[in-house]
């Protein structure tokens, strides 16, 4: 009898990345370390100065980068 993998679960490791900045996330980008800067992004919103208007710009400048993760 075959396996149905379209029915396996998935198992989802959530973990809340620390507090960073707009510089954290081009840093990372810049050593072309994807999975901090990806970190780095959810960090800024969460743990931010409020200032959303800097966010958005670079996220929305990442919209073009090249790894579309």
């Amino acid at each position: 009898m075959s396996k149905d993998v379209a029915h396996e679960p998935y198992a989802y490791v959530f973990h809340n990345p620390p507090p960073a900045t707009p510089a954290d996330v081009r840093s990372a980008l810049g050593r072309g370390e994807l999975s901090s800067a990806l970190d780095a992004m959810v960090g800024a919103v969460l743990h931010g100065d409020g200032d959303w208007k800097e966010l958005q710009k670079l996220y929305l400048g990442l919209l073009n980068h090249e790894d579309r993760r």
